[in-house]
């Protein structure tokens, strides 16, 4: 429902049950400096680091694994020694199971205590032990799993120091409206001279900060469409790298505080704490990729023998990169081939390399109704010179291989 539009009709109906009740729709921007709120580390379109005012530095010797509680105060600190920043993530480690031993052997203790270790009326058990024998041995049954119960709990939670995504992006929101002036994007899609991105080594190739203003949740250019959530409590600049941001880098980002204005095209934002300059510093992991290669279907009987083979389909083997890729400079990389089963030769397999979102790249047989070889081995080879788009390359090449069905 397109909430303006529906608007006058609202104001209409309005209108008639009282004359004071003002439907004037009111576009004024609160005078003063825009407030910087929170900046993010957001990772794949959707996992963000949130920082805020209160975020503060890491205690000192805070490192990756150390244990600290999700459920706290501080989930969030940066890490000033590494320029780099530990979340504190969810221990997924589970509670290790009791020791049965002594239970069961106090089991077995109460059922011969049943037979002849029971207590008579004077005090004696009925294989001649004493009562305070019978007591002594109840005692020590339950201190056992009293000693065991006293095992350390793992921590709830443990800090995670480690880089970021090479293909993050920084997002800045607002508490009120910018000055949209400098914030214009460029044909190529985004703002420039809005945000600095430097780097501790310069990467392969030269990396500009681009920026995209929304000024409702709503994106203005369409960089990364899966920011909507992120973007919905109010103005926010995103910044991207362009063509990508580096991998295995020490990134900072940082706004040009006279491109970040109010409304009145003077004011320059503020901030406080570690918003105070609208800096953010990070480490990227290094330019890797994961290869996904069709798999079996489970077998119909549970109790008959799972499948080695699949079907001589499309079905499309995957590679998913940790950065921004172009598919067709890819595909240069890639190399097919398909050893029959009944034995021979190798032969080159013919394949299309495309990719919806530059991460994700999918390797099909070459044309449109072409299919994997039957009774193949089918290997799948991406080698190590494959590069990201600032041409930081694999430098280990990487292997998959599946086996088809028969015709």
């Amino acid at each position: 429902m397109n909430r303006q539009s529906s608007r006058p009709a609202l104001c209409a109906v309005a209108g008639v049950a009282s004359a004071i009740l003002s439907c004037t729709p009111n576009n004024s921007v609160p005078p003063g400096a825009p407030v910087l709120t929170q900046m993010m580390i957001v990772e794949n379109g959707t996992n963000a680091t949130i920082i805020t005012p209160s975020t503060g530095d890491c205690a000192q010797g805070t490192k990756d694994g150390d244990p600290c509680d999700p459920a706290g105060t501080t989930t969030l600190c940066r890490d000033v020694a590494n320029a780099n920043w530990c979340r504190c993530m969810m221990n997924m480690a589970t509670t290790p199971p009791p020791d049965m031993t002594t239970t069961d052997a106090a089991a077995d203790g109460d059922a011969d205590g049943g037979a002849d270790g029971g207590v008579d009326t004077d005090g004696a058990t009925a294989d001649g032990g004493t009562a305070d024998d019978a007591a002594s041995a109840t005692d020590g049954a339950a201190a056992a799993p009293d000693a065991a119960s006293e095992a350390p709990a793992p921590p709830p939670g443990l800090w995670s120091c480690g880089p970021f995504s090479p293909n993050s992006t920084v997002l800045y929101l607002f508490d009120r409206l910018l000055d949209t002036d400098p914030l214009q994007p460029t044909a190529a899609g985004g703002a420039t001279g809005v945000a600095t991105a430097t780097f501790a080594t310069p990467p392969p190739t030269a990396v500009t900060a681009v920026t995209d203003y929304a000024s409702n949740g709503v994106a203005g250019a369409v960089l990364f469409p899966l920011f909507g959530d992120l973007r919905s409590t109010g103005p926010s600049l995103l910044v991207s790298g362009s063509p990508a941001m580096p991998a295995g880098a020490a990134v900072s980002i940082k706004l040009v505080r006279t491109s970040v204005l109010a409304k009145d095209g003077v004011t320059s934002f503020v901030g406080s704490g570690l918003l105070q300059d609208g800096e953010v510093d990070f480490l990227t992991g290094p330019f890797a990729l994961s290869l996904a290669v069709p798999q079996p279907m489970a077998a119909a009987n549970p109790d008959a023998a799972a499948p080695t083979t699949v079907p001589p389909d499309r079905t499309a083997v995957v590679a998913t990169f940790t950065n921004l890729v172009d598919p067709m400079a890819v595909k240069a990389h890639v190399t097919v081939s398909a050893t029959p089963v009944a034995g021979g030769a190798a032969a080159p397999v013919a394949v299309d390399v495309t990719s919806m979102d530059n991460l994700n790249v999918s390797i099909v047989p070459q044309g449109m109704t072409a299919t994997w070889p039957a009774s193949s081995t089918i290997t799948v080879t991406i080698d190590a010179n494959a590069a990201d788009l600032v041409g930081d390359v694999l430098g280990m090449a990487q292997m998959g291989s599946f086996t088809t069905d028969a015709m």
